[in-house]
Protein backbone atom coordinates (compact mmCIF):
# COMPACT_ATOMS: atom_id res chain seq x y z
CA UNK A 1 0.00 0.00 0.00
CA UNK A 2 1.59 3.33 -0.89
CA UNK A 3 2.61 4.91 2.20
CA UNK A 4 0.55 8.44 1.69
CA UNK A 5 0.00 9.05 4.97
CA UNK A 6 4.41 8.82 6.07
CA UNK A 7 6.88 11.21 6.87
CA UNK A 8 7.30 11.01 2.76
CA UNK A 9 4.48 13.87 2.20
CA UNK A 10 5.79 15.74 5.38
CA UNK A 11 7.22 18.36 3.04
CA UNK A 12 4.01 18.40 1.03
CA UNK A 13 2.36 19.51 4.30
CA UNK A 14 4.54 22.25 5.35
CA UNK A 15 4.62 23.54 1.72
CA UNK A 16 1.78 26.38 2.22
CA UNK A 17 3.61 27.75 5.20
CA UNK A 18 6.43 28.15 3.77
CA UNK A 19 4.84 29.91 0.75
CA UNK A 20 5.51 26.90 -1.87
CA UNK A 21 2.83 24.78 -4.17
CA UNK A 22 3.40 21.52 -4.65
CA UNK A 23 2.18 19.12 -7.36
CA UNK A 24 2.12 15.44 -6.50
CA UNK A 25 1.88 13.44 -9.59
CA UNK A 26 1.29 9.87 -9.85
CA UNK A 27 2.31 7.57 -13.26
CA UNK A 28 -0.46 5.07 -13.00
CA UNK A 29 -0.52 1.21 -12.02
CA UNK A 30 -2.20 1.58 -8.99
CA UNK A 31 -3.72 -2.03 -8.99
CA UNK A 32 -2.36 -5.63 -9.80
CA UNK A 33 0.37 -7.92 -9.10
CA UNK A 34 1.17 -6.66 -5.28
CA UNK A 35 -0.90 -7.72 -2.07
CA UNK A 36 -2.57 -4.67 -1.69
CA UNK A 37 -4.48 -2.93 -4.69
CA UNK A 38 -7.48 -1.82 -2.54
CA UNK A 39 -5.46 -0.30 -0.55
CA UNK A 40 -3.18 1.47 -2.59
CA UNK A 41 -6.38 3.10 -4.07
CA UNK A 42 -8.22 3.96 -0.68
CA UNK A 43 -4.52 5.46 0.20
CA UNK A 44 -4.59 7.76 -2.88
CA UNK A 45 -8.02 9.03 -2.65
CA UNK A 46 -7.79 9.52 1.09
CA UNK A 47 -4.34 11.70 0.14
CA UNK A 48 -6.31 13.35 -2.85
CA UNK A 49 -9.32 14.43 -0.34
CA UNK A 50 -6.83 15.39 2.54
CA UNK A 51 -5.64 18.28 0.34
CA UNK A 52 -2.67 18.83 1.41
CA UNK A 53 -1.15 19.30 -2.11
CA UNK A 54 -2.34 19.69 -5.64
CA UNK A 55 -2.59 15.82 -7.02
CA UNK A 56 -2.90 14.79 -10.19
CA UNK A 57 -3.58 10.72 -11.22
CA UNK A 58 -2.03 9.06 -14.34
CA UNK A 59 -3.67 6.50 -15.86
CA UNK A 60 -1.39 3.17 -16.42
CA UNK A 61 -2.28 0.08 -18.69
CA UNK A 62 -3.47 -2.08 -15.69
CA UNK A 63 -6.04 0.67 -14.88
CA UNK A 64 -6.75 0.79 -18.11
CA UNK A 65 -7.06 -2.78 -18.59
CA UNK A 66 -9.15 -3.43 -15.22
CA UNK A 67 -12.06 -0.93 -17.33
CA UNK A 68 -11.86 -2.44 -20.35
CA UNK A 69 -13.12 -5.52 -18.33
CA UNK A 70 -15.81 -3.17 -16.23
CA UNK A 71 -17.01 -1.84 -19.09
CA UNK A 72 -17.04 -4.83 -21.43
CA UNK A 73 -14.12 -4.41 -23.61
CA UNK A 74 -12.11 -7.49 -23.18
CA UNK A 75 -12.50 -10.33 -21.58
CA UNK A 76 -10.16 -9.78 -18.60
CA UNK A 77 -7.72 -12.83 -19.87
CA UNK A 78 -4.73 -10.90 -20.41
CA UNK A 79 -5.34 -9.02 -17.61
CA UNK A 80 -5.65 -11.47 -14.97
CA UNK A 81 -2.14 -13.09 -16.49
CA UNK A 82 -1.10 -9.34 -15.44
CA UNK A 83 -1.33 -9.28 -11.82
CA UNK A 84 -5.79 -9.21 -11.87
CA UNK A 85 -6.05 -11.89 -9.68
CA UNK A 86 -3.94 -10.55 -7.46
CA UNK A 87 -6.17 -7.36 -7.03
CA UNK A 88 -9.16 -9.98 -7.29
CA UNK A 89 -7.72 -10.93 -3.78
CA UNK A 90 -7.36 -7.87 -2.26
CA UNK A 91 -10.99 -6.72 -2.99
CA UNK A 92 -12.09 -10.33 -1.29
CA UNK A 93 -13.13 -11.74 -4.46
CA UNK A 94 -12.68 -14.99 -6.29
CA UNK A 95 -12.48 -16.07 -9.38
CA UNK A 96 -13.03 -20.11 -10.98
CA UNK A 97 -10.88 -21.24 -13.51
CA UNK A 98 -14.10 -21.81 -15.65
CA UNK A 99 -15.43 -18.51 -15.25
CA UNK A 100 -16.23 -16.72 -18.52
CA UNK A 101 -15.77 -13.01 -18.88
CA UNK A 102 -19.27 -12.09 -18.18
CA UNK A 103 -18.58 -13.68 -15.05
CA UNK A 104 -15.81 -11.51 -14.01
CA UNK A 105 -17.19 -8.55 -15.37
CA UNK A 106 -20.35 -9.24 -12.71
CA UNK A 107 -17.22 -10.18 -10.20
CA UNK A 108 -15.64 -6.53 -10.69
CA UNK A 109 -18.69 -4.60 -10.01
CA UNK A 110 -19.62 -5.93 -7.37
CA UNK A 111 -16.66 -6.29 -5.52
CA UNK A 112 -14.88 -2.97 -6.35
CA UNK A 113 -16.42 -0.50 -4.92
CA UNK A 114 -18.12 2.50 -7.02
CA UNK A 115 -15.88 5.54 -5.79
CA UNK A 116 -13.31 3.45 -6.49
CA UNK A 117 -14.49 3.39 -10.33
CA UNK A 118 -14.79 6.53 -10.32
CA UNK A 119 -11.54 7.79 -9.01
CA UNK A 120 -9.99 5.35 -12.26
CA UNK A 121 -11.95 6.35 -14.31
CA UNK A 122 -11.16 9.67 -13.66
CA UNK A 123 -7.33 9.25 -13.62
CA UNK A 124 -5.95 11.27 -17.26
CA UNK A 125 -3.43 10.26 -19.76
CA UNK A 126 -0.51 13.09 -19.49
CA UNK A 127 0.31 16.40 -17.41
CA UNK A 128 2.93 19.43 -17.47
CA UNK A 129 4.04 21.33 -15.18
CA UNK A 130 6.90 23.54 -16.53
CA UNK A 131 9.97 22.07 -18.24
CA UNK A 132 8.10 18.40 -17.53
CA UNK A 133 5.64 16.31 -19.44
CA UNK A 134 4.45 12.72 -17.54
CA UNK A 135 2.80 10.27 -18.79
CA UNK A 136 2.26 6.16 -17.93
CA UNK A 137 4.65 5.15 -20.72
CA UNK A 138 6.11 7.46 -23.38
CA UNK A 139 5.81 9.25 -26.54
CA UNK A 140 5.67 8.09 -30.07
CA UNK A 141 9.22 8.89 -31.81
CA UNK A 142 8.23 11.87 -34.36
CA UNK A 143 5.03 12.79 -33.14
CA UNK A 144 3.74 15.84 -31.32
CA UNK A 145 2.01 15.18 -28.44
CA UNK A 146 -1.92 16.64 -29.73
CA UNK A 147 -1.07 13.59 -31.93
CA UNK A 148 -0.19 10.98 -29.74
CA UNK A 149 -2.75 8.14 -29.11
CA UNK A 150 -4.03 6.72 -25.77
CA UNK A 151 -2.63 4.12 -26.95
CA UNK A 152 0.81 4.90 -27.26
CA UNK A 153 0.70 7.18 -23.85
CA UNK A 154 -0.21 4.12 -22.03
CA UNK A 155 1.57 1.10 -23.69
CA UNK A 156 5.15 2.26 -25.64
CA UNK A 157 8.35 1.61 -24.71
CA UNK A 158 10.27 3.60 -27.39
CA UNK A 159 12.22 6.59 -26.25
CA UNK A 160 16.10 7.75 -26.51
CA UNK A 161 16.45 7.49 -30.04
CA UNK A 162 13.74 9.89 -30.38
CA UNK A 163 14.90 12.64 -32.53
CA UNK A 164 12.08 14.90 -32.06
CA UNK A 165 12.61 18.33 -30.58
CA UNK A 166 10.41 18.92 -27.67
CA UNK A 167 9.73 21.88 -25.32
CA UNK A 168 10.17 19.73 -22.23
CA UNK A 169 11.70 16.17 -20.75
CA UNK A 170 9.35 13.59 -20.32
CA UNK A 171 8.62 12.00 -17.18
CA UNK A 172 7.18 7.55 -17.16
CA UNK A 173 6.89 4.67 -15.52
CA UNK A 174 5.87 1.16 -17.41
CA UNK A 175 9.49 0.17 -18.37
CA UNK A 176 11.15 -1.40 -14.91
CA UNK A 177 14.82 -0.62 -14.80
CA UNK A 178 17.28 -1.83 -11.41
CA UNK A 179 17.26 1.94 -10.98
CA UNK A 180 15.76 5.15 -12.21
CA UNK A 181 17.44 6.17 -15.59
CA UNK A 182 18.00 9.88 -16.32
CA UNK A 183 18.37 9.80 -20.17
CA UNK A 184 19.05 12.70 -22.89
CA UNK A 185 14.97 13.36 -23.28
CA UNK A 186 13.73 11.39 -20.50
CA UNK A 187 13.36 10.00 -17.02
CA UNK A 188 11.90 6.77 -16.11
CA UNK A 189 10.94 5.77 -12.71
CA UNK A 190 9.52 2.39 -12.53
CA UNK A 191 11.59 0.35 -10.54
CA UNK A 192 9.22 -2.74 -10.32
CA UNK A 193 8.21 -2.02 -6.64
CA UNK A 194 5.84 -5.36 -6.80
CA UNK A 195 9.00 -7.60 -7.14
CA UNK A 196 11.85 -5.38 -6.22
CA UNK A 197 10.08 -3.61 -2.72
CA UNK A 198 11.59 -0.48 -4.07
CA UNK A 199 8.86 2.31 -4.93
CA UNK A 200 10.80 5.86 -6.51
CA UNK A 201 9.66 9.63 -6.19
CA UNK A 202 11.62 11.92 -8.06
CA UNK A 203 11.32 15.52 -6.92
CA UNK A 204 11.22 18.39 -9.50
CA UNK A 205 12.12 21.80 -7.77
CA UNK A 206 13.62 24.34 -10.48
CA UNK A 207 16.66 22.90 -11.71
CA UNK A 208 17.03 20.51 -9.36
CA UNK A 209 16.56 16.35 -9.42
CA UNK A 210 16.04 14.14 -6.46
CA UNK A 211 15.03 10.52 -6.83
CA UNK A 212 13.78 8.97 -3.67
CA UNK A 213 13.36 5.46 -2.81
CA UNK A 214 10.61 4.38 -0.71
CA UNK A 215 11.64 0.50 0.32
CA UNK A 216 9.82 -2.26 2.38
CA UNK A 217 12.17 -4.99 2.98
CA UNK A 218 10.28 -8.64 3.18
CA UNK A 219 10.69 -8.58 6.99
CA UNK A 220 9.61 -5.82 8.08
CA UNK A 221 6.07 -3.64 7.38
CA UNK A 222 7.33 -0.63 7.91
CA UNK A 223 8.91 1.45 4.70
CA UNK A 224 12.36 3.09 5.09
CA UNK A 225 12.51 6.16 2.97
CA UNK A 226 16.32 7.24 1.41
CA UNK A 227 18.25 8.24 -1.96
CA UNK A 228 19.15 6.29 -4.78
CA UNK A 229 22.82 6.19 -4.57
CA UNK A 230 22.92 5.20 -8.35
CA UNK A 231 21.18 6.70 -11.51
CA UNK A 232 21.26 5.17 -15.11
CA UNK A 233 22.32 7.80 -17.13
CA UNK A 234 23.07 5.32 -19.96
CA UNK A 235 21.57 6.04 -23.83
CA UNK A 236 19.67 2.80 -23.67
CA UNK A 237 16.97 1.97 -26.80
CA UNK A 238 14.32 0.20 -25.43
CA UNK A 239 11.06 -2.16 -27.44
CA UNK A 240 7.86 -0.64 -28.35
CA UNK A 241 6.09 -3.81 -26.60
Amino acid sequence: SWPASSTSFAASRQAPAQGKAVVAIFLGDYIDRGPASRGVIEDLIALRDEGCCETVFLRGNHEQALLDVVDGDSDGRGWLRHGGLAMLDSYGAALSPEAESHDLQAVLRHAVPPGHLEFLRATTLTAREGDYLFVHAGLQPGVELADQSAEDLIWIRAYDEDPTERAFTVVHGHSPNPVPVEGRRRIAIDTRAYASGALTLLRLEGTERRFGRISLPPSTATPGHDVWATIDAAYRTASRR
